[in-house]
């Protein structure tokens, strides 16, 4: 489908998702901390099982175990959107860019995220995310999955976080979203999240949302899986809420694995 013809459906579907969320209340499932750390497809909760950085700095044939490792040799380069262009900020490192478009739109954009098991290397996975804001509303759409190889299931999953700039762990749980599994899709086929991750908090300051994205293949147990953290949001009356730089991220804003 042309970039432009997706960006008018997904405006159409956040304007319906926006009205509904007013007559209706907020599309959320409230969860704490603790609870959703043991709900499979949330590992931005417990960021310690991501690949050790270690693992990744061997060549395919030293690893063991499953692994998911980021393209260190790559730098991700910034989509061009067509509905706000030129951007206000970039920034970039070997997870992928963060680009704040305006106060109300960012996007993130990966690099490449390989995956195997020991030597063997199965396929390579990329994201887009984007970040959409309208009062204390977060939307988080479209979320797209582009793999390599053919997949038995691609999971998303969400959550709405009250932290600032540099805060661990992304800061404090306030709502989530998912877990949404997709049927098997073939190499290189883009999966999307339908509707995607809408949020509404108007009791904190800051706020970032996290997406993961998770995949299974045929024959192996566990699921692979990455997730990436939008720029913090802030709002000074707790009622609208704006992006800064892209930079200004939480901690833990990137991470990928294996959960078996």
């Amino acid at each position: 489908m042309p970039r432009q013809k997706r960006f008018t459906i997904r405006y159409l579907i956040i304007a319906v998702c926006v009205a509904v969320i007013a007559i209706s209340g907020t599309l959320t499932t409230v969860a704490s901390a603790t609870s959703i750390s043991a709900v499979p497809y949330t590992d931005f909760a417990s960021p310690s099982g991501a690949t050790p950085a270690i693992q990744c700095t061997k060549k395919p044939a030293e690893r063991s175990g499953a692994w998911a490792c980021i393209d260190t040799s790559s730098v991700a380069t910034p989509s061009v959107s067509p509905d706000a262009t030129p951007s206000r900020s970039v920034f970039c490192d070997n997870h992928g860019c963060w680009t704040v478009f305006n106060d109300f739109f960012a996007e993130f954009n990966t690099t490449t995220i390989t995956y195997g098991i020991g030597a063997k290397v199965l396929g390579n996975e990329h994201i887009l995310i984007e970040w959409h804001l309208t009062g204390a509303q977060t939307v988080a759409s479209p979320v797209q999955s582009r793999n390599s190889n053919y997949t038995v299931n691609t999971i998303f999953s969400g959550a709405l976080y009250n932290g600032a700039v540099g805060k661990a762990n992304g800061g404090s749980l306030v709502h989530s979203c998912g877990p949404n599994t997709r049927p098997a899709a073939s190499a290189s086929y883009l999966v999307s999240y339908p509707g995607g991750c809408n949020l509404y908090d108007n009791h904190n300051y800051d706020h970032n949302m996290v997406i993961e994205t998770s995949w299974k293949l045929s024959g192996y147990e566990g699921y692979w899986w990455a997730y990436q953290r939008s720029p913090v949001m802030h709002a000074p009356d707790k009622a609208i809420y704006r992006f800064s730089t892209a930079s200004a991220l939480p901690g833990s804003y990137a991470a990928a694995g294996y959960n078996g």
